[in-house]
């Protein structure tokens, strides 16, 4: 178990890495965490490049993208010079592009590893091979899976290799579009025994996605939740004013909610001096 605490946040924390789990606790349970200095986990760009074309991109990524440089020196210099208390329990690498492209990803695995930070990423498994199977089986906690229905076929077949290897699969599947809570409940059904978490990451109109009306698909979403038994659902963070603005829809729910981004922060490799940004969809500087 590794431990970290603040207490002017009054925040402390225990991650098993074994489960990937975090327990947190309020050091006073009358009062609320405060947005972490220094979070828990962190998103981590390393670059820009990405071949899976999906019309709604929050981050625009695209095969004309870019590569960020030297992001195996920049693991080493700026986590490397952060105490045992300031260093994430996690990172997960993914944000703008397809990480498994980048020529440094797993050597970056291995560095975040080194340092006693668990790596894991997302992708899209277009370019997962049998050198990057082992090497997460190697290094990482686990990896999510984007499930865009075009690139099934890439993200089916990494997931056998994954699941053979006996490593841990989240899915992230996007609510908001038509028939999107459809889709997730297909998914569900085919997946529930291979996928440890389904999380749900609500539809964003920025970078390449056109602007939707997603409500009638978020109702659809948290109603339906109270009538099909299903487990081992996870919320992404910006469904977080949804639930709070809708307690007719969702109060009955059991959910655990956090403040956006108050436990995670967002970095990109871009730079030499690296700094913790709120999210990866709207970069602005947090801390």
């Amino acid at each position: 178990m590794k431990q970290r605490e603040f207490p002017s946040n009054n925040y402390s924390a225990l991650f098993n890495p074994k489960t990937g789990q975090t327990l947190r606790f309020a050091i006073d349970p009358d009062k609320e965490i405060k947005p972490l200095e220094f979070p828990e986990i962190l998103d981590i760009s390393l670059g820009t490049i990405c071949f899976g074309n999906c019309p709604y991109c929050y981050a625009s990524s695209s095969a004309t993208g870019v590569f960020y440089t030297d992001v195996v020196g920049k693991i080493n210099r700026w986590f490397g010079s952060m105490d045992e208390n300031q260093r994430p329990f996690q990172v997960a690498i993914g944000g703008e592009g397809e990480p498994t492209l980048h020529p440094e990803f797993i050597d970056a695995l291995s560095a975040f590893k080194r340092l006693d930070i668990m790596p894991n990423y997302t992708t899209s498994g277009m370019f997962v091979n049998e050198r990057m199977l082992h090497a997460t089986k190697e290094y990482c906690g686990g990896v999510a899976v984007s499930c865009h229905k075009h690139l099934k076929r890439y993200w089916d077949g990494a997931l056998y290799g994954f699941r053979h290897l006996g490593i841990r699969v989240n899915f992230h599947i996007i609510i908001g579009e038509e028939n999107s809570v459809e889709y997730f409940y297909r998914l569900y059904e085919e997946y529930k025994n291979e996928i440890d978490y389904f999380v749900l990451l609500p539809y964003q109109a920025v970078g390449r996605a056109a602007k939707v009306n997603v409500e009638k698909e978020f109702t659809n979403l948290f109603t339906s939740l109270k009538e099909r038994p299903v487990k081992n659902v996870a919320f992404g963070a910006l469904f977080y004013d949804f639930i709070r603005k809708n307690e007719k829809i969702c109060g009955n729910l059991d959910i655990a909610i956090y403040e956006p981004e108050s436990l995670s922060g967002y970095v990109k490799m871009n730079t030499e001096n690296l700094r913790i940004l709120k999210s990866s969809y709207n970069p602005i500087p947090k801390f």
